[in-house]
């Protein structure tokens, strides 16, 4: 069971993002909630809003969100879904299997890679009595 846990969770994937890759997105965001905090402090102060800020304000946040959509695209690929699930099940299944079958007999209990037990004693084994 924790070889089959083990192979789980080696065959799930990881995905590290580095500032490096992310920097050049965050700078411009970073650019465009500073225009869009500058355009409500004048708002605020005025109390009028103009067309032209409405449509950088429009701008900016259509630009947020079609490259957070792209992220979110790339990171779909890796998303679990029921069925890469199950190929990952079946693949760990299978690892355990093949190293179940190397087992025999006479070393499943001592070699610490096997993973069964024999449970059944063959009919012909007597114990030594003295």
């Amino acid at each position: 069971m924790s070889e089959y846990i083990f192979n789980s969770i080696l065959a799930t994937p990881i995905i590290e993002l580095t500032d490096e890759e992310l920097a050049p997105d965050m700078s411009r965001f970073k650019e465009i909630t500073d225009r869009i905090y500058s355009i409500a402090i004048q708002v605020n102060q005025t109390g009028n809003i103009y067309p032209e800020d409405m449509q950088e304000i429009r701008h900016g946040v259509e630009e947020i969100s079609a490259r957070l959509a792209e992220y979110q695209s790339k990171l779909e690929r890796f998303t679990v879904t029921p069925q890469s699930f199950r190929a990952i099940v079946d693949k760990a299944h299978e690892d355990v299997r093949k190293k179940e079958e190397k087992c025999t007999e006479e070393n499943a209990y001592i070699t610490a890679p096997c993973t069964r037990f024999i449970t059944n004693i063959s009919q012909g084994w007597t114990p030594k009595t003295e």
